[in-house]
Protein backbone atom coordinates (compact mmCIF):
# COMPACT_ATOMS: atom_id res chain seq x y z
CA UNK A 1 0.00 0.00 0.00
CA UNK A 2 1.30 3.43 -0.86
CA UNK A 3 1.26 5.81 1.41
CA UNK A 4 0.49 9.32 0.26
CA UNK A 5 0.52 12.46 2.60
CA UNK A 6 -1.97 14.89 2.53
CA UNK A 7 -1.43 18.67 3.70
CA UNK A 8 -3.36 21.67 5.42
CA UNK A 9 -2.16 24.81 6.45
CA UNK A 10 -2.04 26.23 10.21
CA UNK A 11 -0.82 30.25 10.48
CA UNK A 12 1.03 30.69 13.61
CA UNK A 13 1.87 34.31 14.64
CA UNK A 14 4.04 35.35 17.79
CA UNK A 15 5.88 38.49 18.44
CA UNK A 16 9.12 37.17 16.80
CA UNK A 17 7.35 35.38 14.18
CA UNK A 18 4.26 34.62 11.60
CA UNK A 19 4.80 31.94 9.60
CA UNK A 20 2.13 29.20 8.40
CA UNK A 21 2.67 25.59 9.79
CA UNK A 22 1.32 22.55 7.67
CA UNK A 23 -0.17 19.26 8.67
CA UNK A 24 0.93 16.35 7.00
CA UNK A 25 -1.69 13.51 6.88
CA UNK A 26 -1.32 9.58 5.77
CA UNK A 27 -2.67 6.44 6.63
CA UNK A 28 -0.90 2.69 6.03
CA UNK A 29 -3.12 -0.05 7.36
CA UNK A 30 -3.82 0.38 10.39
CA UNK A 31 -1.78 3.25 11.33
CA UNK A 32 -3.54 7.05 10.70
CA UNK A 33 -0.87 9.76 10.92
CA UNK A 34 -0.50 13.76 11.13
CA UNK A 35 2.14 15.76 11.65
CA UNK A 36 2.43 19.30 12.19
CA UNK A 37 5.61 21.07 11.29
CA UNK A 38 6.16 24.58 10.07
CA UNK A 39 9.32 23.15 7.67
CA UNK A 40 8.97 20.82 5.15
CA UNK A 41 12.25 20.85 4.10
CA UNK A 42 13.28 19.28 7.49
CA UNK A 43 14.59 15.34 7.54
CA UNK A 44 11.66 14.97 9.92
CA UNK A 45 8.94 13.72 7.04
CA UNK A 46 10.89 11.53 5.74
CA UNK A 47 11.62 10.16 9.46
CA UNK A 48 7.92 10.10 9.52
CA UNK A 49 7.29 7.68 6.23
CA UNK A 50 10.24 5.10 7.47
CA UNK A 51 8.23 4.90 11.00
CA UNK A 52 4.89 4.53 9.01
CA UNK A 53 6.53 1.36 6.69
CA UNK A 54 8.39 -0.09 10.10
CA UNK A 55 4.91 0.10 12.08
CA UNK A 56 2.80 -0.87 9.96
CA UNK A 57 4.70 -4.26 9.45
CA UNK A 58 4.92 -4.66 13.34
CA UNK A 59 1.52 -4.34 13.18
CA UNK A 60 0.35 -6.85 10.73
CA UNK A 61 2.76 -9.18 11.68
CA UNK A 62 2.73 -9.03 15.22
CA UNK A 63 -0.57 -7.91 16.32
CA UNK A 64 -2.90 -9.02 13.18
CA UNK A 65 -6.59 -7.94 13.17
CA UNK A 66 -5.69 -5.30 15.45
CA UNK A 67 -7.14 -2.02 17.18
CA UNK A 68 -7.14 1.02 15.02
CA UNK A 69 -4.14 3.51 15.57
CA UNK A 70 -4.01 7.51 15.55
CA UNK A 71 -1.02 9.23 16.04
CA UNK A 72 -0.66 13.23 16.31
CA UNK A 73 2.99 14.47 16.38
CA UNK A 74 3.15 18.17 17.10
CA UNK A 75 6.85 19.23 15.87
CA UNK A 76 8.03 22.13 18.02
CA UNK A 77 10.72 22.67 15.69
CA UNK A 78 11.14 26.17 16.70
CA UNK A 79 12.32 24.06 20.34
CA UNK A 80 10.74 26.29 22.58
CA UNK A 81 7.65 24.57 23.63
CA UNK A 82 6.81 22.14 26.13
CA UNK A 83 7.33 18.42 25.47
CA UNK A 84 4.86 15.41 26.16
CA UNK A 85 4.29 12.19 25.23
CA UNK A 86 0.53 10.89 25.93
CA UNK A 87 -1.05 7.36 25.25
CA UNK A 88 -4.70 7.02 25.76
CA UNK A 89 -8.14 4.70 24.03
CA UNK A 90 -10.81 6.72 23.01
CA UNK A 91 -12.68 7.92 19.29
CA UNK A 92 -11.19 10.40 16.88
CA UNK A 93 -11.07 11.36 12.99
CA UNK A 94 -8.58 10.77 10.28
CA UNK A 95 -9.11 11.54 6.49
CA UNK A 96 -9.73 8.67 4.22
CA UNK A 97 -8.87 9.37 0.89
CA UNK A 98 -8.75 7.49 -2.42
CA UNK A 99 -6.22 9.09 -5.19
CA UNK A 100 -8.52 11.28 -7.34
CA UNK A 101 -11.41 10.99 -5.49
CA UNK A 102 -12.38 13.81 -2.51
CA UNK A 103 -11.07 12.48 0.70
CA UNK A 104 -13.28 12.51 3.53
CA UNK A 105 -13.20 13.09 7.52
CA UNK A 106 -13.53 9.11 9.00
CA UNK A 107 -14.47 9.05 13.04
CA UNK A 108 -13.37 5.79 14.47
CA UNK A 109 -12.21 3.94 17.99
CA UNK A 110 -8.71 3.29 19.24
CA UNK A 111 -5.36 3.91 20.34
CA UNK A 112 -4.41 7.48 20.46
CA UNK A 113 -0.79 8.59 20.49
CA UNK A 114 0.06 11.93 21.14
CA UNK A 115 3.35 13.93 21.28
CA UNK A 116 5.05 16.88 20.71
CA UNK A 117 8.56 17.13 20.73
CA UNK A 118 11.65 18.56 18.75
CA UNK A 119 12.53 16.06 17.06
CA UNK A 120 11.35 12.24 16.18
CA UNK A 121 13.31 8.91 17.20
CA UNK A 122 11.92 6.14 15.12
CA UNK A 123 13.34 3.16 17.77
CA UNK A 124 11.10 5.24 20.27
CA UNK A 125 8.29 5.60 18.68
CA UNK A 126 8.09 1.91 17.44
CA UNK A 127 8.67 0.77 20.91
CA UNK A 128 5.71 2.79 22.14
CA UNK A 129 3.36 0.99 19.55
CA UNK A 130 4.88 -2.03 20.77
CA UNK A 131 4.46 -1.22 24.62
CA UNK A 132 0.44 0.23 23.28
CA UNK A 133 -0.64 -2.84 21.50
CA UNK A 134 0.74 -4.95 23.87
CA UNK A 135 -1.29 -3.64 27.21
CA UNK A 136 -4.85 -2.02 25.41
CA UNK A 137 -6.81 -3.35 28.66
CA UNK A 138 -4.29 -1.49 30.81
CA UNK A 139 -4.85 1.62 28.80
CA UNK A 140 -8.53 1.70 28.64
CA UNK A 141 -8.95 1.46 32.58
CA UNK A 142 -6.31 4.01 33.78
CA UNK A 143 -6.55 7.25 31.82
CA UNK A 144 -6.85 10.74 33.37
CA UNK A 145 -7.79 14.39 31.48
CA UNK A 146 -4.41 15.99 31.51
CA UNK A 147 -4.24 19.52 30.49
CA UNK A 148 -0.90 20.76 28.40
CA UNK A 149 0.12 24.47 28.17
CA UNK A 150 1.56 25.58 24.99
CA UNK A 151 3.60 28.52 23.80
CA UNK A 152 2.25 29.47 20.38
CA UNK A 153 -1.27 27.49 20.28
CA UNK A 154 -4.36 26.86 22.90
CA UNK A 155 -3.68 24.18 25.66
CA UNK A 156 -4.40 20.44 24.68
CA UNK A 157 -6.99 18.56 27.06
CA UNK A 158 -6.18 14.68 26.50
CA UNK A 159 -6.91 11.50 28.21
CA UNK A 160 -4.02 9.60 28.73
CA UNK A 161 -2.48 6.93 30.82
CA UNK A 162 0.35 8.34 33.31
CA UNK A 163 3.16 10.32 31.52
CA UNK A 164 5.88 8.58 33.84
CA UNK A 165 4.23 5.05 32.47
CA UNK A 166 4.34 6.26 28.89
CA UNK A 167 7.94 7.17 29.40
CA UNK A 168 8.80 3.34 30.75
CA UNK A 169 6.98 2.18 27.08
CA UNK A 170 9.72 4.29 25.20
CA UNK A 171 12.54 3.36 27.06
CA UNK A 172 11.43 -0.53 26.87
CA UNK A 173 13.09 -3.85 25.33
CA UNK A 174 11.55 -5.91 22.22
CA UNK A 175 12.96 -8.33 20.17
CA UNK A 176 10.67 -8.02 17.33
CA UNK A 177 11.19 -4.41 17.28
CA UNK A 178 14.89 -4.58 17.65
CA UNK A 179 14.63 -7.57 14.77
CA UNK A 180 12.99 -5.10 12.25
CA UNK A 181 15.74 -2.19 13.28
CA UNK A 182 18.59 -4.29 11.35
CA UNK A 183 16.36 -4.53 7.99
CA UNK A 184 17.55 -1.49 5.49
CA UNK A 185 14.25 0.88 4.78
CA UNK A 186 15.37 3.62 1.97
CA UNK A 187 14.60 7.21 2.45
CA UNK A 188 13.38 7.24 -1.34
CA UNK A 189 11.76 4.16 -0.52
CA UNK A 190 13.83 2.19 -3.28
CA UNK A 191 17.42 2.64 -3.45
CA UNK A 192 18.51 5.60 -6.22
CA UNK A 193 20.11 5.11 -9.44
CA UNK A 194 20.75 8.61 -10.57
CA UNK A 195 24.77 9.07 -10.18
CA UNK A 196 25.54 11.67 -7.89
CA UNK A 197 22.70 12.00 -5.68
CA UNK A 198 22.27 12.03 -1.86
CA UNK A 199 20.04 9.47 0.11
CA UNK A 200 20.47 7.45 3.17
CA UNK A 201 18.73 4.14 4.65
CA UNK A 202 17.78 3.64 8.10
CA UNK A 203 19.44 0.42 9.94
CA UNK A 204 20.10 -0.42 13.38
CA UNK A 205 18.82 3.08 14.62
CA UNK A 206 21.40 5.05 12.17
CA UNK A 207 21.28 6.89 8.86
CA UNK A 208 23.87 5.12 6.78
CA UNK A 209 24.29 7.68 3.61
CA UNK A 210 25.48 5.71 0.63
CA UNK A 211 27.68 6.11 -2.25
CA UNK A 212 25.75 6.60 -5.29
CA UNK A 213 28.95 7.30 -7.83
CA UNK A 214 29.38 4.41 -10.24
CA UNK A 215 32.55 2.78 -10.33
CA UNK A 216 35.57 3.41 -12.65
CA UNK A 217 36.01 1.12 -15.59
CA UNK A 218 39.16 0.56 -17.38
CA UNK A 219 39.54 -1.62 -20.77
CA UNK A 220 41.15 -4.64 -20.04
CA UNK A 221 43.14 -6.14 -23.51
CA UNK A 222 43.05 -9.80 -21.76
CA UNK A 223 39.11 -9.85 -21.34
CA UNK A 224 38.39 -7.74 -24.25
CA UNK A 225 35.98 -5.64 -22.76
CA UNK A 226 35.34 -2.94 -19.72
CA UNK A 227 36.07 -4.44 -16.28
CA UNK A 228 35.66 -2.09 -12.81
CA UNK A 229 39.03 -0.65 -11.78
CA UNK A 230 38.08 1.11 -8.80
CA UNK A 231 35.32 1.24 -6.37
CA UNK A 232 33.66 3.44 -3.85
CA UNK A 233 32.21 1.21 -1.42
CA UNK A 234 28.78 1.82 -0.39
CA UNK A 235 28.44 3.47 3.26
CA UNK A 236 30.22 7.19 2.88
CA UNK A 237 28.80 8.33 6.23
CA UNK A 238 26.75 6.87 9.36
CA UNK A 239 25.12 8.76 11.63
CA UNK A 240 22.59 9.18 14.94
CA UNK A 241 20.22 11.83 13.73
CA UNK A 242 19.28 13.69 10.11
CA UNK A 243 18.03 17.36 10.70
CA UNK A 244 18.57 18.46 7.46
CA UNK A 245 20.39 18.36 4.13
CA UNK A 246 20.62 20.64 1.01
CA UNK A 247 23.06 20.91 -1.95
CA UNK A 248 22.78 19.56 -5.57
CA UNK A 249 24.23 16.90 -7.68
CA UNK A 250 26.89 19.52 -8.96
CA UNK A 251 27.92 21.65 -5.86
CA UNK A 252 27.83 18.19 -3.28
CA UNK A 253 25.86 17.99 -0.14
CA UNK A 254 25.56 19.61 3.31
CA UNK A 255 24.06 17.17 6.32
CA UNK A 256 23.10 18.42 9.10
CA UNK A 257 22.83 16.54 12.00
CA UNK A 258 21.47 19.04 14.20
CA UNK A 259 20.77 23.03 14.03
CA UNK A 260 24.87 23.87 13.80
CA UNK A 261 26.94 20.78 13.21
CA UNK A 262 26.98 19.49 9.71
CA UNK A 263 29.49 16.68 7.26
CA UNK A 264 29.91 18.02 4.05
CA UNK A 265 29.59 15.45 0.95
CA UNK A 266 31.61 16.40 -2.31
CA UNK A 267 29.97 16.15 -5.35
CA UNK A 268 32.00 13.23 -6.12
CA UNK A 269 31.21 11.33 -3.09
CA UNK A 270 34.97 10.65 -2.45
CA UNK A 271 35.86 11.65 0.89
CA UNK A 272 33.38 13.05 3.47
CA UNK A 273 34.74 16.68 5.14
CA UNK A 274 33.07 16.93 9.14
CA UNK A 275 31.97 17.62 11.21
CA UNK A 276 31.92 21.30 11.36
CA UNK A 277 29.91 23.23 13.48
CA UNK A 278 28.26 26.96 12.89
CA UNK A 279 28.40 29.23 15.98
CA UNK A 280 26.16 31.57 17.04
CA UNK A 281 23.12 29.46 15.53
CA UNK A 282 19.64 29.91 17.39
CA UNK A 283 18.63 26.46 18.28
CA UNK A 284 14.83 25.92 16.26
CA UNK A 285 16.21 27.68 13.34
CA UNK A 286 14.70 27.60 9.75
CA UNK A 287 16.17 25.30 6.75
CA UNK A 288 18.99 26.74 5.18
CA UNK A 289 17.86 27.50 1.68
CA UNK A 290 20.53 29.83 -0.03
CA UNK A 291 23.89 29.39 -0.48
CA UNK A 292 26.77 30.66 -2.91
CA UNK A 293 29.28 28.05 -4.42
CA UNK A 294 31.78 29.56 -6.03
CA UNK A 295 35.27 28.59 -7.50
CA UNK A 296 37.83 31.77 -7.39
CA UNK A 297 40.13 32.32 -6.57
CA UNK A 298 39.36 29.36 -4.57
CA UNK A 299 36.15 26.91 -4.05
CA UNK A 300 34.27 28.17 -1.13
CA UNK A 301 30.94 28.15 -0.25
CA UNK A 302 28.57 31.07 2.04
CA UNK A 303 25.76 29.90 3.39
CA UNK A 304 23.19 32.32 4.26
CA UNK A 305 21.86 31.47 7.91
CA UNK A 306 17.74 32.28 9.31
CA UNK A 307 18.05 33.36 13.22
CA UNK A 308 14.41 35.02 12.56
CA UNK A 309 15.50 38.06 13.84
CA UNK A 310 18.64 38.24 11.82
CA UNK A 311 20.32 36.62 9.07
CA UNK A 312 23.52 35.55 9.26
CA UNK A 313 26.52 33.84 7.02
CA UNK A 314 29.13 31.18 7.45
CA UNK A 315 31.85 30.91 4.55
CA UNK A 316 33.33 27.29 4.02
CA UNK A 317 36.27 26.47 2.29
CA UNK A 318 35.86 22.42 1.64
CA UNK A 319 39.44 21.57 0.64
CA UNK A 320 41.11 23.11 3.49
CA UNK A 321 38.54 21.70 5.79
CA UNK A 322 37.86 25.67 7.09
CA UNK A 323 34.88 27.26 8.24
CA UNK A 324 34.33 31.13 9.40
CA UNK A 325 31.18 31.39 11.50
CA UNK A 326 29.58 35.07 11.78
CA UNK A 327 31.13 35.73 8.15
CA UNK A 328 28.92 38.55 7.39
CA UNK A 329 30.53 40.25 10.42
CA UNK A 330 34.14 40.14 9.30
CA UNK A 331 32.72 41.50 5.82
CA UNK A 332 30.79 44.71 7.57
CA UNK A 333 33.91 45.26 9.90
CA UNK A 334 36.56 45.31 7.47
CA UNK A 335 34.20 47.82 5.39
CA UNK A 336 33.71 49.57 8.50
CA UNK A 337 37.83 50.04 8.75
CA UNK A 338 38.35 51.46 5.58
CA UNK A 339 35.55 54.27 5.82
CA UNK A 340 34.90 55.70 8.61
CA UNK A 341 31.53 56.97 9.30
CA UNK A 342 32.83 60.62 11.19
CA UNK A 343 34.90 61.04 8.24
CA UNK A 344 33.23 59.90 5.19
CA UNK A 345 29.64 59.92 5.21
CA UNK A 346 29.35 61.53 1.43
CA UNK A 347 31.60 58.74 0.94
CA UNK A 348 28.89 56.38 1.94
CA UNK A 349 26.30 57.48 0.50
CA UNK A 350 27.80 57.49 -2.80
CA UNK A 351 29.04 54.07 -2.84
CA UNK A 352 28.26 52.09 -5.36
CA UNK A 353 26.67 48.30 -5.47
CA UNK A 354 30.06 47.20 -7.79
CA UNK A 355 32.26 49.15 -4.74
CA UNK A 356 30.52 47.42 -1.72
CA UNK A 357 30.68 43.75 -4.03
CA UNK A 358 34.28 44.78 -4.41
CA UNK A 359 35.11 45.49 -0.82
CA UNK A 360 33.29 42.35 0.18
CA UNK A 361 35.45 39.81 -2.08
CA UNK A 362 38.71 42.04 -0.45
CA UNK A 363 37.23 40.82 3.05
CA UNK A 364 37.07 37.42 2.06
CA UNK A 365 40.77 37.21 0.49
CA UNK A 366 41.98 38.92 3.70
CA UNK A 367 40.73 35.95 5.90
CA UNK A 368 41.64 33.69 3.42
CA UNK A 369 45.39 35.02 3.34
CA UNK A 370 45.82 35.28 6.93
CA UNK A 371 44.13 32.04 7.11
CA UNK A 372 47.19 30.29 4.86
CA UNK A 373 49.81 32.55 6.61
CA UNK A 374 49.18 30.63 9.85
CA UNK A 375 48.67 27.54 8.60
CA UNK A 376 52.44 27.87 6.68
CA UNK A 377 53.54 29.14 9.98
CA UNK A 378 52.71 25.32 11.56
Amino acid sequence: MKTIFLIAFVLLSCRTLAHQDIVYSANKGNIHLQYLSGWGQLEVGNKIRIFLELSDKLIKEKFPNSEQLYIYFGHDYTKSDTSYYALGYGQFSFWDYEKYKTSNDVKANGLKILIRDRDFDIRKMLLLVNSAFSNIPFIKSNQSEYIIKARFYNADTLNSIQFSQVIKYLSSSDAYVEKLLKEKYYRNIIKTKEEGDIDYYFKNNQFHFYNTRKPEKEWSQTQRKYVIAKAFGEDILTADNIFEIFGSINDGHFVFINDSTFYFIPRLKDTVRGPFKIDSIRAGRPPITKYYHEYRPIEKFILFIDNYRNHEKALFVPDSNFLVSNYDQIENNFINTLFKKSDNKKIHRKLSKTVIVLMTLLGLCFVIITWLVKRQRR
